[in-house]
């Protein structure tokens, strides 16, 4: 008796700790486990009569709701080998929650019941591009293959039941048919283990509670799947094929789609909520597609730019936006590497071709490269290295470069006149392969400011878009301005003596009815003045009335202008908004009637070129046009000739030896000068160069005004131009008015003699000072980085 004890007390010290429990015939013995089921956390299910193979969430139902109209909106379940492709992207994976949506993340019993969730599954057999959003849940549906024209030998057996997956809003998502018993298949009791072998019982309403799940053999889709299914223990197929595993997720050994959407599954957050990085996943997200987020946007509507490194073997998608979301026909979607890499494209409308593309055979530079630093274009673009990318955009120019600093390294650049100014939001997506994208950087577009030698501050307090210098019929110099905020004209008052001195002015029609906003204006050193409202109808301004009156011409209601200039009476042009092309207004053209005996003087709109960027004209009937490509060219004896050695965005002509030009390149803004035969920079009051502008105009007196990228105002000079035919009575003899400069040492306006007199502060301290500051965000953090002045 004591040998006995004492060997009992030996074995309770050294036997490994052991449960037993007895039910019937049935023994289980289950050795102590450390980490058991948990709910909330990502599992997959493997049946235990087809080893290696998983359940997945499949592509569209059969299902169909009475009186539900496409899409559906509703899954199904397969169970396949491991080897499917939609399982290497992650439909395999569930999670199991406690019943009614519980937070809980404790361990899982047996005898719990639980909902089950899916949160992600493709459409479609086998293929990709499923969204499912927000996940879904499984519940039993009442009858097997059912929905119109099905047909099925087993249809409408009232024994079995298909797994539905649906929306958490669904109705039977809702009635119990999405809950279901876990139960032992040993009638175990306590907690649930990884790979112990377990039933799920159904608890739904009706004949179908507590039945199991269970899988069939084979599958519609092929003898290697099989479908899910609910019926009664009541076959030995059944019984032995209702047997399931829960397996937790080495997420270490996942491809990069399942590993984010094991992310997904652990947060189950839609839309992203990164701030600087954020992998775009087609089973997630849904092929072609974009995401939104509220930190991804520009700092000033019209204005901005994006960097961030991207890894990915196709469709690098960007997005810029005037709201958080895809806005068709006010936004543009920039695809590097469409189409498996061999093009690169711009669009206003994701559902439309592209306004702009370049293949990888014209520019390999512009394609995805495969790797930082690999600019050459010769890289595969594999997606399994990081490529550095930056994207700017300011008033309809699209700048792309491949550097993690702005403005370096451009490998592309487009233009759109008629340019949306209210771009201000940034999405991310791709097409059907995943996109990987981190270090998104916001940064203000920004440009250093260095005033030409000889200007002033202009005193204007509503920041311009645009501006335009000529002279009244007085003689006196007359400047406009358009408003950058209100789009509104402006009227600078050269005799105010006021820190402000702009007016702004009502315009109206004929009719009397006023015009609001406009998108060009120009004034001609001989009192002519005009105007191009925001839906490109060109009008001249009439001091008498006080009023614009729409410039008539033949073919007038077949052109939407973005840019009128006129240089004088007989030297009108327009630009035609959507294709650029450059147009002369023709007066009083002859042309004859129908029948051939009758002539009549019309006004005519005639092509002159294409592709064009701006234009202006001078006094002396000077022409300067810029093409799209930045190229310069003199129009005379009705030829245009290009000026050799000069690229510009903008251009301003006084007359022939009055011409001045900026051009935009990155964030640097040249400004250059000719006096008609030479082209050089214009100088600082620090003998360094000229920058920081973003438009400038000139009249023939040598006056010339120009706005910075922030819209404030600096000009140099005060003079107008009055014409004299006193000599001989009649014009000259090449057609062109004589013209009588009137300088400042003539007539001087009151606004001019008050800063002679030192009565007006020209603010040369706060030009000088001026510092651009980039604005770089990461995350919610803001810090601004001074840029010092050269």
């Amino acid at each position: 008796m004591v040998k006995r004890l004492i060997i009992i007390i030996f074995l309770f010290f050294i036997t490994p700790q052991l449960e037993y429990t007895v039910y019937g015939q049935v023994t289980q013995v289950t050795q102590n486990k450390s980490a058991p089921l948990s709910y909330n956390s990502v599992i997959t299910i493997e049946p235990t009569a087809f080893p290696g193979k998983l359940v997945w969430t499949h592509g569209a139902s059969r299902y169909v709701a009475a009186g539900a109209k496409p899409p559906y909106n509703h899954a199904e379940l397969l169970v396949g080998p491991q080897t499917n492709l939609d399982q290497q992207v992650g439909y395999q994976f569930f999670i199991l929650q406690p019943v009614g949506n519980s937070t809980s993340i404790g361990p899982i019993d047996y005898g719990d019941d639980v909902e089950i969730l899916s949160p992600a599954g493709s459409y479609g057999d086998l293929g990709l591009a499923g969204l499912y959003v927000p996940m879904k849940k499984w519940w039993v549906n009442d009858g097997h293959n059912t929905g119109p024209g099905i047909t099925s030998a087993r249809q409408n057996q009232a024994t079995i039941y298909d797994i539905i997956v649906s929306d958490p809003n669904y109705p039977q998502t809702k009635d119990s048919s999405q809950i279901f018993k876990i139960m032992s298949t040993t009638n175990c009791e306590g907690h649930v283990y990884p790979n112990d072998p377990i039933y799920f019982v159904s608890q739904g309403p009706r004949d179908c509670k507590n039945r199991r799940l269970w899988c069939t053999t084979g599958s519609r889709i092929g003898s290697e799947f099989c479908e899910i299914l609910v019926s009664p223990a009541t076959s030995k197929q059944i019984i032995d094929q209702s047997i399931f595993k829960i397996k937790t997720v080495d997420n270490t050994a996942l491809s990069p789609e399942a590993q984010a959407l094991y992310n997904l599954a652990q947060g189950g957050v839609l839309p992203p909520t990164g701030d600087s990085s954020f992998t775009f996943i087609p089973a997630v997200y849904g092929g072609k597609n974009i995401c939104y987020n509220a930190q991804w946007k520009i700092q000033a509507a019209g204005k901005g730019s994006v960097s961030f490194s991207a890894r990915a073997k196709s469709d690098i998608c960007v997005t810029l936006s005037s709201q958080s979301r895809t806005m068709p026909g006010a936004m543009y979607q920039i695809i590097i590497g469409e189409n498996n890499n061999t093009k690169t494209t711009i669009r206003k409308d994701p559902k439309q071709l592209p306004i702009f593309e370049v293949t990888k055979i014209k520019n390999p530079k512009v394609m995805i490269t495969g790797g930082l630093g690999d600019t050459s274009g010769t890289s595969k673009g594999d997606g399994t290295t990081w490529d550095d990318y930056w994207i700017k955009y300011e008033s309809g120019t699209i700048t792309l470069g491949k550097s993690s600093t702005i403005d370096k390294n451009v490998v592309l650049t487009w233009s759109e006149k008629n340019s949306n100014n209210q771009i201000q939001y940034v999405g991310f997506g791709g097409n059907q392969s995943l996109v990987e994208f981190r270090d998104i950087t916001f940064s203000d577009v920004y440009s250093i400011l260095n005033v030409p030698k000889g200007f002033d501050d202009a005193g204007n307090d509503a920041p311009a878009s645009a501006i335009a210098v000529g002279s009244n019929q007085n003689g006196t110099i007359e400047t406009w301005m358009i408003g950058k905020n209100d789009g509104a004209i402006y009227r600078y008052e050269q005799n105010s003596l006021a820190a402000n001195a702009w007016t702004k002015l009502q315009m109206k029609d004929a009719s009397g009815q006023v015009i609001p906003t406009f998108m060009s204006i120009t004034l001609s050193s001989d009192g002519i003045a005009g105007a191009v409202s925001t839906i490109g109808t060109p009008y001249i301004f009439d001091p008498v009335s006080n009023s614009l009156h729409e410039i008539p011409a033949r073919n007038a209601s077949g052109l939407k202008l973005s840019k009128l200039a006129i240089g004088n009476n007989n030297s009108i042009w327009g630009i035609e908004q959507n294709s650029g092309d450059l147009y002369q207004l023709i007066k009083n053209k002859p042309v004859k009637m129908a029948d051939g005996n009758v002539t009549i003087n019309v006004n005519e709109w005639e092509l002159r070129l294409k592709n064009c960027l701006d234009v202006a004209a001078g006094i002396d009937n000077t022409v300067i046009a810029i093409t799209k490509n930045n190229q310069v060219s003199n129009y005379s004896n009705q030829k245009w000739t290009i000026m050799p050695n000069i690229k510009l965005t903008t251009i301003a002509v006084g007359s022939k030896n009055i011409i001045w030009g900026t051009y935009h390149h990155g964030t640097v803004f040249e400004i250059w000068q000719c006096n008609g035969n030479t082209w050089k920079k214009a100088l600082g009051d620090d003998g360094q160069e000229a920058l920081g502008f973003d438009a400038i105009d000139a009249n023939a007196a040598g006056t010339v005004f120009a706005n910075d990228d922030d819209g404030d105002l600096y000009n140099n000079g005060d003079s107008g131009v009055a014409i004299d035919t006193s000599s001989t009575g009649q014009p000259a003899a090449d057609g062109i008015t004589d013209v009588k400069i009137q300088t400042t040492s003539t007539v001087k306006s009151k606004r001019a003699l008050a800063k002679q007199e030192g009565k007006l502060p020209t603010e040369k301290k706060r030009i000088k000072k001026r510092v651009r500051k980039k604005i770089k965000r990461t995350g919610n953090t803001i810090m601004q980085t001074p840029t010092k002045l050269p």
